[in-house]
C-alpha cells in the first residue's frame, strides 16, 4: 500500500510530515498511473513546507513525469495558481515566521500578503544568475492572485534550486514550463534558467507567447516581458539587420500569429462577445475597460505586431520613419486596423481613445486612411470610422492623398467602403490625386497590380457623381 500517497490524497498533512520523517524513502512512491508523490502533493495544493520536505527527500522526483500528460511537478505548479490547503499547523508556522520578520497578526488577510511578498523578495534577492529587469505592474491583479502567485513562485524557486534541468522538460504536447507561466516573476525565473524556452514550439507550433495570448489568466506584464526577451534573444523572424520580431509574427500550426489568437479571446472569451451592442471588453462599465487585463494585453501585442509589420521585410531599409516609431508613439486605433482587428474591437478602441480618430501616424495618415488603404479592411470598419468623425474623410496624408484615392487604388469596390468615404467627402470626387494626378474615376479605371479590379459600373458611378471633372477634357480645357 502506498501510505504516503494515500495520506496526500486525504490531505493529512500532519501524517505526511510524520511519515516523511520516519520513512523519507517513500517520497519516491509512484502509483499505477506513473504519478509521483510530489505530483499528488502539488495537485492537492499541499502546504509549502510539505512540498519542500518531499523535494528534499526525493529530488529526483522533478525528473519524473506522469504517463497521461508528460507533466513534471514544475509543469503542474506553473499550470495552476498555487493556493495552499494549509491547516492549523501550517498557519502556526506562518504566524511564527511573521513574528520573526516583524509583522503583526491582527489583520490576517493583509499580513498574509505581506508575508508572501517578503518571502518572494527574499527568494529573488538570493538569485544572482538572472539579469534584473524592470517589472511593469498590472494594476488589475487582485490581492488573492498576488498571494497565490507568490506561493507558486516560492515553490518554483525551490524546485529550480534543487533541479534546474526541470525547466527544460517538455510534456507530451511539446510545451516547457515557460509555456504555462502565469506571473512575471515565474516567467523571469524560468527564462533565467532556460532562455531557449522562448523559442520552443509545441506540437501545434505555439511559442510561450502564443500560449500567453491564448490564456486569459496570464497578465499583460508577462506578455510584454516575453516579447521584450524574445527580441533580445532573437526569437522569431529576423526582419531587418539583426532585429527580430520577438515571436509576434510567428505562425502556429493553423497560420495564426499571437495577435490573431488574442483577437479571438477578446471577442469571444469568457462567454462575452464584442459583437453585442454594448461593445464590452470584460465588464459593463466603459470607464473600467481601460484597466481590463485582456485589453491591456491587446494594446501591448497589437502595437508590437504593428511595428514588426511596418518594418518587414524591406521597408526598414527605405523608410526610416517606420523604424523610428516605438510602442508608446503608435496610435492604438491605427495599429488595430493595420493588423486586421475586428470592427467591434476598432469601435471599442475609439470609445476609449476618441481623439485618435483624427490623429495622424508617422506617415500623416488618419485611422480612416489606414483602413482605406487596406483592401481587406471590412466595410463595417470604414462605416464606424466615418460615423465617428466625417472630417477624417477630408484629411490628406503627408503626400497629399485623400482616403478616397487610397481606397480606390487599393482595389476596393464601390460597395466596399468607397461609397461611404465619397458620401462623407463629396469634394474628393473632384480632387486630383497628388501622386498620380488622376481623378478618382481614373484611378478606378487602372487595374490593381494584384488583380484587375476595374469595374465599368464603378467607374461610371464615380464619374456620374461628379460630372464636372469632364470639363477639364472639353474644348480648350487642360488635358
Amino acid at each position: 500500500m502506498l501510505e504516503l500517497i494515500a495520506a496526500i490524497k486525504y490531505l493529512s498533512w500532519d501524517a505526511i510530515e510524520s511519515r516523511l520523517e520516519s520513512h523519507p524513502e517513500e517520497a519516491g512512491e509512484i502509483d499505477k498511473f506513473g504519478v509521483t508523490a510530489i505530483h499528488h502533493a502539488v495537485r492537492k495544493a499541499a502546504p509549502i513546507h510539505i512540498i519542500r520536505m518531499l523535494l528534499e527527500a526525493f529530488p529526483e522526483g522533478l525528473d519524473l513525469s506522469d504517463d497521461m500528460t508528460g507533466f513534471n511537478a514544475l509543469h503542474l505548479v506553473c499550470e495552476r495558481m498555487y493556493k495552499s490547503n494549509s491547516k492549523s499547523k501550517e498557519k502556526k508556522k506562518i504566524k511564527e515566521s511573521k513574528s520573526d520578520i516583524g509583522i503583526d497578526n491582527e489583520n490576517e488577510n493583509e499580513n498574509d500578503t505581506k508575508m508572501e511578498v517578503h518571502i518572494l523578495n527574499m527568494g529573488i534577492a538570493s538569485r544572482g544568475n538572472s539579469n534584473e529587469i524592470t517589472k511593469k505592474q498590472s494594476q488589475s491583479q487582485s490581492q488573492a492572485v498576488l498571494v497565490h502567485g507568490c506561493q507558486s513562485t516560492c515553490i518554483i524557486q525551490t524546485m529550480l534550486a534543487i533541479n534546474p534541468g526541470s525547466a527544460r522538460h517538455a510534456c507530451l504536447e511539446g510545451r516547457v514550463p515557460l509555456h504555462r507561466a502565469k506571473t512575471y516573476e515565474i516567467a523571469r525565473m524560468l527564462i533565467g534558467i532556460h532562455p531557449d524556452g522562448l523559442s520552443v514550439r509545441s506540437k501545434n507550433h505555439y511559442l510561450p507567447l502564443h500560449d500567453a495570448c491564448s490564456n486569459n489568466s496570464v497578465p499583460a506584464d508577462v506578455v510584454q516581458f516575453l516579447m521584450e526577451e524574445g527580441r533580445k534573444r532573437q526569437v522569431g523572424i529576423e526582419y531587418c539587420q539583426n532585429k527580430f520580431c520577438g515571436g509576434v509574427l510567428v505562425k502556429d500550426l493553423h497560420g495564426d500569429i499571437p495577435l490573431k489568437i488574442l483577437f479571438r479571446r477578446i471577442m469571444f472569451g469568457n462567454g462575452k462577445s464584442l459583437t453585442t451592442d454594448q461593445t464590452q471588453v470584460g465588464g459593463e462599465d466603459d470607464d473600467d475597460d481601460d484597466d481590463d487585463p485582456q485589453w491591456t494585453k491587446l494594446c501591448i501585442v497589437v502595437k508590437g505586431t504593428y511595428l514588426a509589420f511596418q518594418s518587414f521585410p524591406e521597408s526598414c531599409k527605405t523608410d526610416s520613419k517606420s523604424v523610428s516609431q516605438s510602442e508608446t508613439t503608435v496610435p492604438l486605433v491605427h495599429a488595430i486596423i493595420a493588423c486586421g482587428g475586428h470592427p467591434q474591437i476598432v469601435k471599442h478602441a475609439l470609445k476609449l481613445k476618441p481623439e485618435e480618430a483624427l490623429l495622424r501616424d508617422d506617415r500623416g495618415r488618419t485611422a480612416l486612411a489606414v483602413a482605406a488603404s487596406k483592401v481587406d479592411t471590412p466595410r463595417e470598419t470604414i462605416q464606424i470610422l466615418v460615423d465617428h468623425n466625417q472630417c477624417a474623410a477630408k484629411m490628406s496624408d503627408e503626400g497629399g492623398r485623400l482616403p478616397l484615392h487610397l481606397a480606390i487604388e487599393s482595389g476596393r469596390a464601390l460597395n466596399n467602403g468607397v461609397d461611404l468615404i465619397a458620401h462623407a467627402a463629396p469634394l474628393a470626387l473632384q480632387t486630383r490625386d497628388m501622386e498620380t494626378r488622376f481623378y478618382p474615376f481614373q484611378i478606378a479605371a487602372v487595374p490593381n497590380y494584384r488583380w484587375d479590379n476595374t469595374s465599368i459600373d464603378g467607374i461610371f458611378q464615380l464619374l456620374r457623381s461628379s460630372p464636372n471633372v469632364m470639363r477639364t477634357y472639353s474644348g480648350d480645357g487642360e488635358r
